[in-house]
């Protein structure tokens, strides 16, 4: 597996831009890993990177390569892990991508279900918003994206796809939690907490104000759902969620009721894979738990 080791060097390389800044993490001097790196584009016939002043980038024979290497180290990975579960000492690692509307409640007590089967797989979770989570599945930094209202489709395998309906959350005394189901009518009269833009429920609240005809003035636009539904307790405000995993019972403090507008549309929360992508043992486990959970959330 000799070749594991330049395969290593180019990944390393190519995330950091630069030969010199490479070398320390490889434990390398710059000129070896130079040389390293010159012998092997001889060998491969091309270019692997352009060198330029301020470091090193891709050619495009660079890139199809690193998407190779990218590939060879999940599959080596996913084999790994089943190679341990067939021996009963399985080990793994999963890695998520998902919409920050999911990282305080769904997320975390679904992981924690999963591991109690499976205390010996562990987890990396990125938060970086559904374009960049899209962006993590393409680059193999991620095994898993949980995202709500895809952007880009055209590399994703979906898993699993459910529709969710948009919430109104306010704190519990609020004068609107008195109500089953409100409306956008009366949750715009009110002090707005929203997602901001590059957020896929901000898209979908803005198909509902132009088909209202409001315009809207929030109070606070934020990138984090967790400080939007803390913000309600304050300033009697309403904010917008998804029902995913945030019941009286997690927060007694917060009321969520259902939109009255049937013409509303539903955001969709999408969990999806890299096209082609041969999941590893412990991310398909829980890939399926998963699955299986945000359907029943959306039957329920």
């Amino acid at each position: 597996m000799r070749h594991l080791e330049i395969y290593r060097i180019i990944r390393t390389v190519a995330a950091v831009g630069s030969i010199r800044r490479a070398a320390d993490p490889l434990n390398i001097t710059a000129s070896a890993l130079n040389r390293s790196i010159r012998q092997f584009e001889e060998d491969f016939g091309a270019p692997v990177f352009e060198r330029h002043a301020r470091g090193v980038r891709l050619t495009p024979a660079g890139r199809l390569l690193l998407d190779h290497i990218l590939d060879q180290f999940s599959e080596l990975d996913r084999i790994r892990a089943q190679a341990g579960a067939e021996t009963g000492t399985a080990k793994g690692h999963v890695s998520i991508a998902a919409s920050p509307a999911l990282q305080a409640y769904l997320l975390p007590l679904e992981i924690a279900a999963w591991r109690r089967g499976n205390p010996e797989v562990t987890f990396s979770i990125y938060m970086p918003g559904r374009t960049p989570a899209e962006q993590e599945l393409a680059d193999f930094r991620s095994e898993l994206a949980l995202v709500l209202e895809p952007v880009h489709l055209g590399g994703l395998e979906v898993i699993a796809e459910v529709p969710m309906a948009i919430h109104a959350v306010m704190a519990a005394g609020h004068r609107l939690a008195a109500a089953e189901t409100v409306t956008l009518e009366q949750c715009f009269a009110e002090t707005c907490v929203i997602p901001t833009e590059p957020f896929g429920m901000r898209s979908v609240l803005e198909m509902g104000m132009r088909r209202s005809g409001r315009q809207v003035s929030p109070a606070v636009e934020a990138d984090s759902f967790e400080l939007m539904r803390q913000y309600v307790l304050f300033d009697e405000a309403v904010c917008f969620q998804i029902p995913v995993g945030l019941t009286p019972e997690v927060d007694p403090r917060l009321a969520m009721r259902r939109l009255a507008e049937p013409w509303l549309p539903e955001a969709r929360l999408m969990l999806a894979k890299r096209r082609g992508r041969m999941l590893s043992h412990a991310a398909e486990g829980f890939a399926a738990h998963l699955a299986e959970r945000i359907r029943a959330l959306a039957d329920g």
